[in-house]
């Protein structure tokens, strides 16, 4: 808008020259607008000009210009020019201007008392550091107030000043955020380093230090940011260097572990070593050797590790090296047990045979000799054997042979049978009655199931004698024996495993309920903790329980017990850990409530305005010592009643120090208050007229008198009230003295009226003043608390003009202040009860969102933090509508703020914990799918060991990654997407072994199939070994060609097909090549049939040499036509019928030249010559019979 000035000049004529003044804008339309119309002089005009130029409108609204310092320079140079002494402008102007002036100062004020709001939201306005009271109301505020200001170019100066603000009260909001998630992590990588079981704990201590010093370090760094940016890197590098130092630690501690792991299983390797029973000491010695030597080279090359997988290669690699160990070990005890068996059966047998009656010595001798040479034989087995199933096969053969040598001499005397029959009888009894005393010695099953199991014992002696007495071989007799002696073994080893079991189940109990105790003793567990600790005790003995029910033999039993007692110790284990955490989340969270309540209480000592600050400070540091002791205390208690304890002997000397100081602050004040009425008293007196000078002194001497008396009683008082009735009693003293003094002239009565309805205005004055700076009252509260303070000061002046005593006088304007007091304290608390409900709304929507932001809380749970914020925020609302003294107001917004911050802690520990249980099973679930992809893998039979090794390690890290990444996540669906991508990763993983384990196969196929193919051609008689290697050449390059295809395939299709290819191709060549062989065996033939009738030409008698040949020619030409026949052939039938027709036409031609001399007697072809010819053609015929490929060929 456009400001036009219209100075109007007269001509002389009667008319007047308008003289425009305007400010063009393209962008606008320029119109005309008329401020002040009239006839001025040019100073006048001048000076109204100026003050027009002061504004950017017609209204007069927005005021030009953006420095308020520039802008007032100029307001105060027009003022200065209208107020001279000597000014030349006229009244009205003067005026005039002065009313734009003031508009112009008042638009000016506005922008200023912003300007200094916002300079005072500065604790150190260089530096750019806010106060601590500056919140975002603050911003919020001066942000409306900006809003109100018209002029432009000063409401964008007021908003980039604070947009300044805002930037750095976000920045100040940052950093606290940004160290609290600093000190969080730091604390974090603390207590896992604490809990590090395999780290001494000088270098966990070192780790700790350096951590701290990291903190310290980042958290520097982030105070010193001047940006965002530079903060959240500074917290970003800070945790990656400890992350770094936890990395480092963590690797100290799974190489102590691997390393205490290898030398345990070393140990427990050595055991098994020593319990072989059949190896010698220097055979043990010298495998215990060896597990000492490969764990300390595995050691070796842990500590040489340098990432986790390293270590657990060096550990996997020792303890497959031990295992071996053991399994040689095993093997060679095994190998030592049977040639002493055998050695035993050896002597048992031979001594047998020569107890045999009847038999002679020589066939003794023969025998036993039979015998030391299947012992031998047995021997050279046992040793060549490698595996144990092998040896004992050995062994059972070797026996086996002996019995049957012993039976085949035995078997000549029948009275040997019986002896023996009656030998083995007597020892089955006595088995029977060893076994049934064993049975009476077992101390946990029942009389009856004793009684039951010597019934079966005598059953199978029973069912042994029938037998023996049917028996007629020795090796009948030894089978028969030997199966009795097992089943009475049988039931003395089914009744030993029931009672072991019943020992082992009462064990498990009592261990058990022990466990239970111990947990359920355990004072700093909940009592849901508690319940789920038996709930797990109960499970785990359970399936103990079933564990040693299910199993079948009793050597196996101690260890499936121990496997139970191992799982109630670590359940035990891990409720002492859970107490132990609750008990230090207990002390830690009463030391932070002991910080907060110290704090709170230094801020109640601040905010007394009569201490010292010295006593302010003694006061604070006995609160910092009440405070440290406390803390002291509480770190030293054992139990959670020593906790409590400590703490609450802190709270109460912390409140008596509090008390103490509001006590000594009410003394101060007391005696400023009496010292300050008796001045006041005291000038009261030597203002009254018509008193001599004596009876004033001798007043005011009473006044000091009273004063001394008053302070003394203030000084020993106990409490606050003890202290006001003195004030009360001394100041109704004073007055007392005051007003039988002032009684004599009625001139000092009517004038103390009207000081003191002076004063009352004075007060009423500046209690308005009061209510007008509180910034939560609305308007009209303000207004109407004015009035009421304007009717207490008109009611108090109406009772002081009938007042006719000083002391009436002062009470009654001692009640009008007072109620004047009394209209602010009740504004002043409604003030501060809107401001603490808008405070406790705004916490509240806080920790609403707070618990909205967490993934991990269920619906239900998010609905029940809702519930409870709703009803904490209406029962704290409430608490603070019913306040009724200002000072309690922020005790019961904190108290709400509290309750409201501990629903927050509250859903954050279930957050954790749902975020917790989800890591955890989502990890186990990871590990199950990676044991179920693993086992896949090992499934696949064409995979090497080190494909299915690597598959399977990329699996494990694939696993690994992923559990990693749920480690670090804090997002349920986070966690969700992890277990998506591993799943699809890890499928992935085996679909691609799928692939390649069909791969193998099908190249091993190939590679079977070639070489089955190259047998083939090898096998065939009648190909040169040119034309053989030719093929095989042929076939090992079509072999390759199919791998490579095969190695190239994507998918299975594909690779059945590169295979199916190459088979047809690797065929081909077969078949081509057995052509081959048939075109060479048929030539071959051929040429010896035509040899074979040129020979017969030649034997006939009777005609020419010339006729002879000539038909051998005439046999040439059909032999090379036949060779040219068989070339040209492409299938076997061809060749055969090729081949006959040949044979035909030299037959023809031999009975040609036959006929022509007669029959072929004459000629000399007798009978004998037929055979030959006839026997030539079936065997040359008979060759055909030999390819087995002929159908092949026809059909084709």
């Amino acid at each position: 808008m456009m400001i036009v000035s219209l100075p109007f000049t007269p001509t002389g004529d009667g008319n007047v020259t308008v003289s425009l003044r305007h400010f063009a804008n393209a962008k606008q339309d320029t119109h005309l607008e008329i401020h002040r119309m009239g006839f001025f002089l040019k100073d006048d005009y001048l000076i109204q000009e100026e003050a027009h130029a002061l504004f950017n409108d017609s209204e007069f609204k927005e005021l030009v210009g953006k420095d308020t310092a520039e802008i007032q320079k100029n307001i105060d140079a027009i003022r200065s020019k209208i107020t001279a002494s000597d000014n030349p402008y006229a009244e009205d102007v003067k005026e005039y201007v002065n009313g734009l002036l003031n508009k112009a100062q008042t638009l000016l004020d506005q922008a200023k008392s912003i300007e200094t709001s916002i300079k005072d939201t500065y604790e150190n306005f260089d530096e750019k550091v806010l106060k601590e009271d500056v919140t975002q109301d603050t911003i919020d505020e001066l942000k409306n107030r900006i809003e109100e200001v018209s002029s432009p170019g000063l409401k964008e100066k007021l908003t980039n000043d604070l947009k300044e603000v805002e930037r750095v009260y976000d920045l100040q909001e940052l950093k606290p955020v940004l160290k609290e998630e600093l000190e969080k992590k730091a604390n974090d990588a603390i207590k896992e380093i604490e809990d590090l079981k395999n780290v001494p704990e000088s270098e966990k201590q070192e780790k700790i230090e350096e951590i701290q010093k990291e903190l310290e370090s980042g958290k520097k760094a982030i105070d010193e940011a001047k940006t965002r940016e530079d903060a959240t890197d500074a917290k970003d590098t800070s945790s990656g260097n400890i992350d770094k130092i936890m990395s480092d630690v963590s690797l100290v501690d799974r190489k102590n572990e691997s390393k205490s792991d290898l030398d345990q299983k070393a140990e427990d390797a050595k055991k098994e070593i020593d319990a072989l029973p059949n190896l010698t000491e220097d055979e043990k010695q010298k495998a215990k050797d060896e597990i000492d030597q490969q764990t300390e080279n595995g050691k070796d090359a842990i500590d040489q590790s340098t990432t986790p997988k390293d270590v657990e290669d060096a550990k996997n690699t020792t303890d497959t090296a031990v295992k071996e160990t053991v399994d040689q070990s095993a093997l060679q005890d095994a190998k030592n047990k049977a040639k002493k068996d055998l050695e035993a059966k050896a002597d048992e047998t031979k001594k047998a045979i020569d107890a045999l009656p009847g038999i002679s010595q020589e066939a003794k001798d023969r025998a036993k000799g039979e015998i030391e040479n299947a012992l031998n034989k047995g021997l050279e087995s046992v040793e060549s054997g490698e595996s144990v199933d092998v040896i004992n096969q050995a062994v059972t053969d070797t026996k086996t042979e002996m019995d049957a040598i012993k039976d085949a001499i035995i078997k000549e005397n029948d009275d040997s049978i019986n002896a023996l029959i009656n030998d083995k009888k007597a020892s089955l009894n006595a088995e029977a009655e060893k076994a049934k005393e064993t049975i009476d010695k077992l101390e946990n099953v029942s009389q009856t199931e004793k009684d039951d199991a010597k019934k079966a014992i005598d059953k199978a002696v029973t069912e042994a004698s029938n037998q023996l007495d049917q028996a007629t071989t020795p090796s009948d007799i030894d089978s028969i024996y030997n199966q009795g002696k097992g089943n009475i073994d049988k039931v003395v080893i089914k009744t030993e495993l029931a009672d072991a079991k019943i020992d082992a189940i009462n064990a498990l109990q009592k261990k058990s309920e022990a466990v239970r105790e111990s947990i359920n003793s355990m004072e700093s567990l909940t009592d849901d903790e508690k319940n789920a600790a038996n709930n797990e005790i109960n499970q785990t003995l359970e399936q103990s329980i079933q564990r040693i029910n299910q199993t079948q033999d009793v050597h196996v039993l101690p260890e499936n017990l121990q496997i139970g007692m191992d799982e109630l110790d670590a359940l035990l284990v891990k409720y002492e850990q859970i107490n132990s955490d609750n008990f230090n989340n207990v002390k830690e969270n009463l030391k932070t409530e002991l910080d907060q309540k110290a704090e709170d209480a230094k801020k109640e000592i601040d905010a007394l305005p009569n201490l010292t600050e010295d006593e302010k400070q003694k006061a604070k540091d006995e609160i910092d010592q009440q405070t440290k002791d406390g803390k002291d205390a509480i770190d030293q208690s054992t139990t959670p009643k020593d906790v409590e304890d400590a703490k609450n002997t802190t709270d109460t000397a912390v409140k008596e120090t509090v008390d103490q100081s509001a006590l000594q602050d009410a003394k101060n004040k007391a005696k400023k208050d009496l010292e300050a009425k008796a001045d006041e008293t005291k000038k009261a007196i030597d203002a009254l007229p018509g008193i001599s000078q004596e009876a004033k002194d001798k007043a005011k001497g009473e006044i000091d008198d009273a004063l001394n008396k008053g302070i003394e009683n203030i000084a020993s008082g106990k409490t606050v009230e003890d202290v006001n009735k003195a004030v009360s009693e001394t100041q109704t003293e004073m007055d007392a003295i005051k007003d039988a003094l002032t009684k004599e002239n009625f001139e000092s009565i009517e004038k103390l009226k009207d000081d003191k309805k002076a004063s009352l205005n004075a007060e009423a004055e500046k209690a308005k003043e009061a209510i007008d700076q509180l910034e939560n009252l609305s308007q009209s509260d303000k207004e109407k608390a004015k009035k009421v303070i304007d009717k207490t000061v008109n009611d108090a002046a109406s009772k002081l003009d009938k007042a006719t005593t000083p002391s009436d006088i002062d009470s009654i304007y001692n009640q009008g202040k007072d109620d004047i007091g009394k209209v602010v304290v009740k504004a002043e608390l409604y003030d501060a009860k809107i401001k603490a409900i808008a405070d406790l709304n705004a916490k509240a929507e806080e920790v609403r969102k707070q618990i909205a932001d967490k993934p991990a809380l269920t619906d239900q749970q998010r609905k029940e933090a809702n519930d409870e914020i709703n009803q904490t925020l209406a029962n704290a609302t409430k608490r603070i509508e019913d306040t009724t003294v200002i000072t309690d107001v922020p005790e019961n917004l904190k108290t709400g703020i509290d309750e409201l911050d501990a629903i927050e802690k509250n859903y954050e520990a279930k957050n954790t914990s749902n975020l917790d249980k989800k890591k955890e099973d989502s990890k186990s679930e990871l590990d199950q799918k990676a044991e179920d992809a693993k086992k896949k893998i090992d499934s696949l039979p064409n995979l090497t060991d080190d494909e299915k090794q690597k598959a399977k390690d990329d699996i494990d890290q694939k696993n690994q990654e992923s559990k990693d990444a749920i480690d670090q996540s804090n997002d349920p669906k986070e966690i969700d997407n992890v277990i998506d991508t591993t799943d699809k990763g890890i499928n992935d993983i085996v679909e691609d072994n799928k692939l390649l384990d069909t791969k193998n196969k099908a190249k091993d196929d190939l590679d079977k199939n070639a070489e089955d193919a190259k047998k083939e051609i090898d096998a065939l008689p009648n190909l040169t070994e040119d034309e053989k290697q030719k093929a095989k050449d042929e076939i090992d390059q079509q072999t390759k060609d199919g791998k490579d295809a095969i190695d190239q395939s994507t998918t299975p299709k594909d690779v059945e097909d590169a295979k199916n290819t190459t088979d047809t191709a690797v065929k081909e060549t077969v078949d081509q090549s057995a052509l081959q062989d048939a075109k060479n065996k048929a030539k071959k033939d051929l040429e010896a049939k035509a040899d074979e009738t040129k020979k017969a030409i030649d034997a006939l008698p009777g005609i020419s040499q010339e006729a002879k040949d000539k038909a051998k020619a005439v046999i040439d030409s059909i032999l090379n036509k036949g060779y040219e026949s068989i070339d040209s052939s492409h299938y076997l039938y061809e060749i055969e019928r090729y081949v006959q027709n040949s044979i035909k036409d030299m037959h023809k031609v031999l009975e040609s030249l036959n006929k022509k001399d007669g029959d072929l007697g004459p000629l000399g072809v007798n009978d004998s010559h037929t055979p030959t010819i006839g026997a030539l053609i079936a065997i040359f015929g008979l060759t055909f019979t030999l390819f087995d490929r002929k159908k092949y060929f026809l059909e084709k």
